[in-house]
């Protein structure tokens, strides 16, 4: 350690010889990293151009120099090599470059005895080497040779499956269309030009869409808002679940919508519009009940309200939209199946951190067709966050969960059964930050079953009663310290 140099190797040059470590440490090492005439680095703790033999506890690494930053090891030449010819232990670390790297060249080699059988194996020896340039090499677990990093290709395909004016609404366009195998898990990005426009690149849709959605093998979209006097251009990209973008894009035309007789030109005046349609963002939708942090002792529940867009319209004309809310999920993956219908949350065995959680919210696009809501089959998920507050409670032999608390001043207070005593910090019986009996954070309109939110993992529950009946026996004991 501690050695500086401007010349090849700053602790060892090996100008073609072999080197033996069966052990030790070479360490906070610099060299100048010089580049010879065939641009290749000739720097590093140990330059060598012949074989390095290693085994046992062997370390070379953290050797720095001034243009690499990290340069333990430099191979250079076709006989140089890390050739393990012993078992490499298990803190072994060797950092490796060469300096002229090219797909084939070999960094790594299993030793032999006279006989010919190998001293260790492959796997043992890439345990403990680490190449360097990994943005550019990788070491062939096979043969030991670098070969090329190159990048995943997608296999993702998109075939559409029919495309055509909606026969109900002047604007809007429905869109089927389908993946192969390989799609499964990925979304897709829709919108729509002009067939006269430039067709948009992934990233421009990406950023700038008209609908967008998870995608399994299939998928129907319905674009709204679309101008119908022209011919037109849908566009479809889509990525797979690891966020390749699939093979191509659809690109799909369509010819402007023929006239019908609401679209003809009439003698009479025409009705005036009163308005123009409502068509809401999912994201305008109202989640109520989860702005505070919440006490989630064993087996508390807490209800929420979900209000969806467009939902309070209640005087439409035909083309207004509104976002019906159908259930929810800790994954917005789970927008199709495997979601809770039920709004309210809580754990069973609860959660004693201060925790930001994130859920997704599922709701259904509504259209009105001039005498009643129609459902498309378009879903958007809203992700939504809710806290867990710090608490303290323990579980005795017998079964018993008892929070601790700390004494408040004023007058009133609670029990577990809402019906207030003693000195505390609210007023009795209407404590819901504590939740007792008379007051309730949040409500429902449709809320059933009990739902869980754990902190990791998330997980389901059954109805509070249930539980508290039949699958522990557990009692819930809540004390206040007396104001003296």
């Amino acid at each position: 350690t501690g050695n500086r140099t401007s010349a090849p190797g700053a602790a060892i040059c090996n100008s073609g010889g072999s080197i033996g470590l069966a052990g030790g440490t070479i360490t906070g090492n610099q060299s100048e990293g010089i580049v010879n005439e065939a641009a290749e680095i000739t720097g590093g703790a140990i330059y060598s151009l012949g074989e390095i033999r290693v085994s046992g506890t062997v370390i070379v690494k953290d050797n720095k120099d001034d243009g690499l930053n990290d340069n333990s090891i430099v191979l250079g030449g076709d006989n140089a090599c890390i050739a393990a010819i012993g078992q490499l232990a298990e803190t072994a670390d060797l950092q490796v470059r060469r300096s002229d790297a090219a797909a084939g060249k070999i960094i790594v080699k299993v030793g032999t005895d006279a006989n010919g059988t190998a001293l260790t194996t492959m796997e043992n020896i890439l345990a403990h080497v680490h190449y360097l340039d990994t943005t550019e090499y990788t070491i062939n677990n096979q043969t030991g040779a670098l070969e090329s990093v190159t990048a995943p290709v997608s296999t993702m395909t998109l075939t559409a499956d029919s495309i055509s004016w909606n026969k109900a609404y002047e604007h809007t366009v429905d869109l089927t269309f389908h993946t192969n195998d390989a799609g499964v898990g990925g979304r897709y990005y829709v919108t729509w030009v002009k067939k006269s426009d430039s067709t948009p690149g992934f990233e421009a849709v990406k950023s700038n869409y008209k609908s967008s959605g998870d995608i399994a093998s299939s998928a129907s979209v319905q674009l709204t808002d679309v101008a119908y006097d022209t011919a037109i251009k849908v566009v479809v990209y889509a990525e797979d679940s690891k966020g390749l973008e699939a093979v191509a894009p659809l690109v799909l035309t369509l010819k402007a919508k023929a006239s019908t007789p609401t679209e003809a030109p009439v003698t009479t005046t025409p009705t005036p519009t009163t308005r123009a349609t409502i068509n809401p963002s999912v994201s305008e939708s109202k989640v109520t009940g989860l702005e505070k942090a919440l006490e989630f002792y064993p087996k508390q529940m807490y209800n929420f309200t979900v209000i969806g867009a467009g939902t309070d319209n209640t005087n439409p004309i035909k083309g207004d939209t509104k976002w019906i809310p159908y259930g929810w999920s800790m994954s917005a993956k789970n927008i199709d199946t495997g979601y809770q219908k039920s709004w309210s949350i809580g754990n069973v065995n609860g959660i004693k951190q201060a925790k930001t959680f994130r859920m997704y919210i599922f709701f259904q696009k509504y259209i009105y067709n001039g005498s009643e809501w129609e459902a498309t089959g378009v879903k958007e998920a809203l992700p939504t966050e809710f806290k867990s507050k710090a608490i303290d409670f323990t579980v005795t032999p017998s079964g018993t969960i008892t929070p601790t608390a700390t004494a408040g001043s004023g007058s009133g207070g609670y029990d577990y059964n809402g019906t207030g005593s003693g000195d505390g910090d609210g007023t009795d019986g209407d404590d819901a930050e504590n939740h007792d009996g008379t007051d309730s954070d949040t409500g429902s309109t449709s809320a059933t079953n009990a739902r869980t939110a754990d902190n990791s993992p998330i997980a389901t529950m059954m109805m509070l009663a249930s539980l508290s009946l039949v699958a522990g026996g557990y009692v819930i004991v809540r004390k206040r310290k007396k104001e003296i």
